[in-house]
């Protein structure tokens, strides 16, 4: 079975793309990775983002919002391109202690 790579916005990240049978017809599949964890969690007050400066039972109920680093912004690009166009998106995941 042949297929074809391309480099997407992350230099680490390639694309691979083949055709293959998946649930009776013939589909493209587009396969890539990330590196490490591509989200991170920050407390939205910066108050609470230096926990010294606060009550720690306060980060229990702290507004927190979720974000992608400048320093991944590359491998997100890389799986907007991937996922472009498709008719589904399938995310393989490790599940770990540091939380991925």
């Amino acid at each position: 079975q042949s297929y074809r790579t391309q480099q997407g916005p992350s230099q680490y990240n390639r694309l691979f793309e083949f055709s293959t049978p998946y649930r009776g017809s013939q589909c493209q599949m587009i396969v890539t990775s990330v590196t490490g964890h591509l989200m991170e969690l920050e407390f939205c007050d910066e108050r609470h983002a230096k926990w010294k400066r606060c009550d720690l039972i306060e980060l229990f109920d702290a507004p927190i919002r979720q974000r992608v680093p400048d320093d991944k912004r590359d491998i997100e690009r890389n799986l907007e391109q991937a996922a472009r166009g498709c008719h589904e998106l399938h995310l393989w995941l490790h599940r770990d202690r540091g939380g991925g």
